[in-house]
């Protein structure tokens, strides 16, 4: 993905005074720090979706446990992880922690998904902000083209 900062010196370094070239190196370091600020924005954004993928697909797994041993006898053994330790217990001490657990996942994921919205509106007030644009492949090719003729 490639992105455009406007008001982008293309070339103008070349047979400038030292004081300009000061000044276009300068620019471009600012640009270089947008850049990579958005960079950081959107890696917090996508460490969020990943976060949200993973703890989803926990209460689903929680779901779907608690059903099949919602069916099963309550004084039948079964197992737990904690930690790295597989642990023995009944079915009727395991089931209330399960539930309990599933229901603390609910405003977790919902706090998960608040904070997605918020950092998709971040990223938007910064590219309106410093006027970013993204720059499709086509665009790219079109403006390589366009450097190559000149």
């Amino acid at each position: 993905m490639s992105y455009e900062v406007s008001g982008e010196s293309k070339g103008n370094e070349k047979n400038l005074p030292v004081k300009d070239k000061d000044k276009c190196t300068e620019e471009k370091d600012d640009k270089n720090a947008i850049i990579a600020g958005l960079q950081q924005l959107r890696e917090q954004q996508r460490n969020i979706v990943v976060e949200l993928a993973r703890v989803e697909d926990d209460k689903r797994e929680h779901e779907r446990v608690i059903q099949v041993l919602k069916k099963m006898e309550g004084d039948r053994k079964c197992f737990r992880m904690v930690g790295t330790t597989l642990v023995q217990h009944e079915i009727k001490t395991v089931l209330p922690i399960l539930e309990s657990t599933l229901q603390n996942v609910s405003p977790f994921l919902n706090s998960m998904k608040d904070n997605l919205i918020e950092k998709g509106k971040e990223l938007q007030e910064y590219t309106e902000k410093h006027k970013i644009r993204y720059v499709t492949e086509k665009e790219l090719r079109e403006e390589s083209e366009r450097n190559m003729k000149k």
